[in-house]
């Protein structure tokens, strides 16, 4: 199913812009029967050049590894505390199997992030970008609603590696 997912990443000037234009597409999204978006994530770079980025597909499984993450850290912390390692050492014990447990319940979902690191990059200072996967039949509504909302589409400009990793 990904080999018919077509590869849009969207770049806008402003941080904070691709944030606005990927709450213009969900909205776009709910309204027409004719597209139905999965993942999309959002790149910014900052104007002093740190990257930040997000997914909606991670925002999914945000509540369950907050969750499972609070009840894996107390019963880790109590199971050392019992076994006798009392004192500053069962705190990042516990921390370090909860993470553990937790990635493993909720692991990263939707596109890798050393391929969003990499689309941060390649922007400009105070530059954000929006990507997602859209069906083959979606493509020209979703690339011509990001047009209107002031994107410039990124055709070659990444190289094929990064792309593979998105898409793939």
């Amino acid at each position: 199913m990904t080999q018919s997912l077509q590869l849009i990443i969207c770049t806008f000037d402003g941080a904070e812009k691709a944030e606005e234009v990927r709450q213009a597409i969900e909205a776009l999204d709910a309204r027409l029967d004719a597209i139905k978006l999965g993942n999309i994530a959002v790149v910014k770079k900052n104007a002093d050049g740190q990257i930040v980025f997000h997914e909606t597909a991670e925002r999914r499984v945000e509540a369950l590894s907050t969750a499972a993450g609070a009840v894996v850290k107390g019963v880790t912390w109590l199971l050392y505390n019992i076994a006798g390692m009392l004192g500053p050492v069962a705190g990042p014990l516990a921390g370090q199997e909860t993470k553990a447990v937790v990635q493993s319940i909720a692991p990263d979902v939707g596109f890798p992030d050393d391929a969003l690191r990499d689309i941060g990059d390649r922007l400009d200072a105070g530059h954000s970008a929006l990507i997602t996967l859209v069906r083959p039949e979606e493509y020209s509504i979703v690339v011509a609603e990001l047009e209107k909302l002031g994107g410039q589409l990124v055709g070659h400009r990444l190289p094929a590696d990064v792309v593979a990793r998105l898409s793939g």
